[in-house]
């Protein structure tokens, strides 16, 4: 949405597809799809302008349970820079789990996990969906309650490598993967 004004007159572009998007995002928190708290606070953090010499940073708890306080954007000189590559992966995993219990934006982990597996990726930047998906297959029938977006980065220093949750999905009523037969659990995101 963009807003003009003067005074106390103003217009707005997009005001209803904003209002629609804030509507989609209260029905999927109703149906038990809901971003972290620690991935509002990222994306506030690689949003927030800086200075030349600045730093952004935010405060997060990881998959392991351990609170933490990571730079996002910072000098180089920085070991333990979010995006710093040298001794950690970044990349997302997807996991499955079996627990129902509703989302939470305090989540900090899957709640019962099943399985994991690193996610493949995907983008365009015609249409700007980008698109993180991880195959399963299970050798008896495996009822799947919630599912996660987990990323991995560089936690603290240099080399303290680790996740933090960015989504936790309940699927309602759950959903069964027959035995021996290929799942794919995909997250599409618009951007």
């Amino acid at each position: 949405m963009v807003e003009i004004c003067v005074g106390r007159k103003c217009i707005e572009i997009g005001r209803d597809l904003f209002e629609e998007a804030l509507k989609i995002r209260k029905k999927m928190i109703e149906r038990g799809d809901l971003t972290t708290r620690w991935w509002r606070r990222f994306m506030i953090a690689l949003l927030r302008p800086l200075d030349v010499g600045g730093s952004s940073s935010f405060s997060y708890t990881d998959v392991g349970g351990v609170a933490r306080s990571q730079a996002v954007k910072s000098t180089l000189g920085t070991s333990s820079l979010f995006f710093n590559t040298s001794y950690c992966n970044n990349k997302f995993w997807i996991s499955v789990g079996s627990d129902s219990t509703p989302p939470s934006i305090d989540n900090v982990s899957i709640r019962s996990k099943i399985a994991d597996a690193v996610a493949s990726f995907s983008a365009s930047d015609t249409d700007g969906v980008i698109v993180f998906s991880a195959g399963f297959q299970f050798a008896t029938d495996t009822v799947i309650n919630e599912v996660t977006l987990e990323w991995e980065v560089t936690l603290t220093g240099n080399a303290t490598c680790g996740r933090f949750l960015v989504d936790r999905t309940v699927i309602s009523g759950g959903f069964t993967a027959p035995a021996n037969t290929p799942v794919t659990v995909s997250y599409r995101i618009l951007v």
